[in-house]
Formats: C-alpha cells, sequence, structure tokens
C-alpha cells in the first residue's frame, strides 16, 4: 500500500475522531438529598431533579452517557465529589439514579452502589 495523500488522511483522523468513546467500567452512587439547592462546585445550584453528576475525572460541562442493566442515560458534570472516592466513581443526582435504578425512591438512603459504565458522548 502506497503513502497517505493528504485528504485521505484528513479523511482518516474523522473518522478516528468521530468513533464512539469505548464503556468504561465504573461505580454509580447517588447524591443525599439534603444537597438539592445548595451550590455545587461548578457555581450552578444543585438539583435533585435534573440529570447530572460528580465526577473527579472530567472537567465542569462534560457530557457523559451512563449505562446499567440496559438502561443509558446521558448526564452533565457539575460538581466535585470527595477526593478519598477516587476516579473510578460517579455520583449521580435522585434524577439520574432512578433513571437507571427504577426501584430508587428518590429518599435520602444512599447506600445503594451500581457496577455500570461510562463514556464521554463525542461533541
Amino acid at each position: 500500500m502506497g503513502p497517505v495523500c493528504k485528504g485521505e488522511a484528513m479523511i482518516l483522523a474523522a473518522l478516528i475522531l468521530a468513533a464512539p468513546a469505548t464503556w468504561q467500567p465504573v461505580t454509580l452512587s447517588v447524591y443525599a438529598v439534603r444537597y438539592h439547592g445548595r451550590t455545587a462546585a461548578n457555581g450552578s445550584r444543585y438539583d435533585h431533579e435534573r440529570l447530572t453528576c460528580a465526577s473527579n475525572r472530567h472537567p465542569f460541562g462534560t457530557k457523559l452517557e451512563l449505562r446499567y442493566k440496559g438502561r443509558t442515560i446521558t448526564v452533565t458534570v457539575t460538581d466535585r465529589m470527595d477526593r478519598r472516592l477516587g476516579v473510578t466513581r460517579i455520583d449521580l443526582s435522585g434524577a439520574a439514579f432512578k433513571a437507571l435504578n427504577p426501584a430508587y425512591d428518590m429518599t435520602d438512603r444512599t447506600g445503594t452502589l451500581l457496577k455500570g459504565e461510562w463514556r464521554e458522548v463525542q461533541p
């Protein structure tokens, strides 16, 4: 096979960039209801009813697809978590957690952890 011309290289690069991100394992937890209305790390107000999350790995505003047992949702990173929880955990708003786990009753019981997957939404 001969050298790739500039046009072919640009098409190849565009295809690579457009490829969906790989799903990666993650532990999903839920924010306590008591944080509703408090200021998030990005300056917005935390709303237990919106599809948002806290992540120590992703910049504010990043859109993430989360998947758990056949359900997939898209959330926006608006907050950070305790650093001790590391980068392999994402803390979800109540609405996001319920969308993935309909058994969640939107109360302050926050001990449930889900083993799901995440990937960044490509712009």
